[in-house]
């Protein structure tokens, strides 16, 4: 097990706390999903680490921010908590509509402008989470093609050509 996962699992960050086998290797996969499509070690990190702060949680600590930041790095950090706290509907509603730079966070409902490559590093994750999910579970790919059918052509600027590739295999 990764040095840094083990710190955070010692951390007691949100779902770490209790994970389990399966949810290390979905993970796991996911960094390793990353990786393959060349992705920069700190996304590549956030796709191992992205599960940090519990989905049920909705406030988190500057503190527990800081000392999870200790561990795995602010752009880590910062991408993954940006990640966790996005209206990910209203995320990519809004890229539909071409404001590409607009990330709305989900708990204060305010709208924040953010750069072009941040996008690209949330969407870019999403994809690397969503394909893992889809080949492991045919019930997920059947749950969500639709709603993955009707973002490819929004996304498709924002994604690697390895995540383009990958996203049209599976839902085309």
């Amino acid at each position: 097990m990764d040095v840094k996962f083990r710190k955070l699992i010692e951390l007691g960050a949100g779902e770490f706390e209790h994970v389990q086998p399966a949810m290390i290797e979905h993970l796991e996969r996911t960094r390793c999903i990353l990786k393959s499509w060349s992705a920069p070690e700190f996304l590549q990190d956030a796709g191992l680490y992205y599960l940090a702060y519990d989905p049920k949680q909705a406030l988190i600590t500057s503190t527990e921010r800081t000392d999870i930041a200790a561990i795995i790095g602010e752009d880590v950090e910062q991408l993954i908590y940006q990640y966790f706290c996005c209206d990910k509907d209203q995320f990519y509603s809004v890229l539909d509509k071409g404001e590409s730079s607009v990330y709305c966070h989900k708990f204060t409902q305010q709208n924040t402008f953010v750069g072009t490559q941040r996008v690209k590093d949330i969407c870019e994750l999403d994809v690397a989470i969503m394909v893992d999910k889809a080949t492991s579970s045919p019930a997920y790919l059947r749950h969500n093609t639709q709603v993955w059918s009707n973002r490819l052509n929004t996304i498709e600027s924002f994604l690697s050509r390895a995540a383009n590739r990958k996203i049209r295999q599976l839902f085309n």
